[in-house]
């Protein structure tokens, strides 16, 4: 689906801080954050968000892709 991953990564690591940053355990639910703050933004399912908030260690991740991609962007400028 991801034409860049470079891009999907730094998506689900960007909705990982969301979830971070409105998830109170015992006071909220997953649900309710996907609700009011993912869905209305990413319009993703319930249960892609899950598999997103599950990916391990995003930020090597992002690194690793960074690094194989090396200089082969063309720049505009």
């Amino acid at each position: 689906m991801a034409y860049n991953k470079i891009n999907k990564l730094k998506r689900y690591k960007n909705i990982q801080e969301v979830t971070r940053q409105y998830y109170i355990p015992g006071y909220t639910t997953l649900k309710g954050v996907w609700n009011k703050y993912i869905y209305p933004v990413y319009l993703i399912s319930y249960e892609h968000y899950l598999r997103i908030i599950g990916e391990p260690a995003l930020n090597e991740r992002i690194k690793e892709e960074e690094e194989k991609k090396g200089g082969k962007q063309m720049e505009i400028f």
